[in-house]
C-alpha cells in the first residue's frame, strides 16, 4: 500500500478513534505515558501488518482498534509488572 493510503489511515483513525482508543488504555494502564504507547503500538501494528482491515466499515474497524487497544494494554501492563 501506498504511503498516502497509510497516511490517511493513521488520519482517519487519529481523528475518528483517538479518544475511544485512549479512554480503553487508560481504564488499563491508567499511565498517561503507557496510554500514548499503546496509542502508537496499535497504529503501528494496524498499518504496518493488516491493510487487509483498511477497507472495514467504520463499526468493524471501531470494533477491530477496541479489541486491539484492550490486548495490547493487557500485554503492557503485564510486561511492565513483571519488570516491577
Amino acid at each position: 500500500m501506498s504511503t498516502d493510503a497509510r497516511i490517511k489511515v493513521v488520519e482517519l483513525i487519529e481523528k475518528k478513534y483517538k479518544k475511544l482508543i485512549e479512554h480503553i488504555a487508560r481504564d488499563i494502564v491508567a499511565d498517561a505515558y503507557l496510554v500514548e504507547d499503546v496509542y502508537q503500538e496499535v497504529v503501528l501494528k494496524f498499518i504496518s501488518r493488516h491493510e487487509d482491515k483498511f477497507e472495514l466499515p467504520p463499526d468493524e474497524m471501531k470494533n477491530y482498534l477496541c479489541a486491539a487497544v484492550r490486548n495490547t494494554a493487557l500485554n503492557m501492563l503485564k510486561k511492565n509488572q513483571k519488570m516491577l
